[in-house]
């Protein structure tokens, strides 16, 4: 189980860096989940809401901030789903992030990870 979860989990790192480079995967030794750090100012809850509507559950590291006080940053599970369901997921959550007015990567910054296809309706 422990090597499904770690392939998962670079499924899940390789499609974040493609579709949305400039969210800040944190480094862990493995896990089933990755902490995910958006970039400053971004509304936590906007997010969410937005990924909510496209059928995306995630959740917000401020629902467990003891403080309240933590930057915006969301908990991405990846254990349980397929790569295609990770890769899928992801892809909507670009969509949700870049609905909020959030400017798209430069082109270079979307080249697939190797093995992964997704098509853009904007590359040409």
């Amino acid at each position: 189980m422990r090597l499904r979860y770690a392939e998962r989990r670079e499924t899940l790192l390789a499609t974040l860096k493609h579709e949305l480079p400039d969210w800040r995967p944190q480094p862990s030794a493995g896990g089933l989940y990755v902490l995910v750090e958006l970039p400053a100012g971004t509304d936590e809850a906007a997010v969410l809401a937005a990924a909510a509507r496209r059928g995306v559950g995630i959740e917000g590291v401020a629902l467990h901030s003891y403080r309240g006080d933590s930057g915006p940053a969301l908990l991405l599970g990846h254990a349980h789903l397929s790569d295609p369901a990770i890769e899928r997921g992801v892809k909507l959550l670009s969509d949700a992030w870049f609905s909020l007015g959030s400017p798209p990567p430069s082109r270079s910054a979307r080249r697939p990870p190797r093995g992964l296809e997704v098509n853009h309706a904007t590359d040409s």
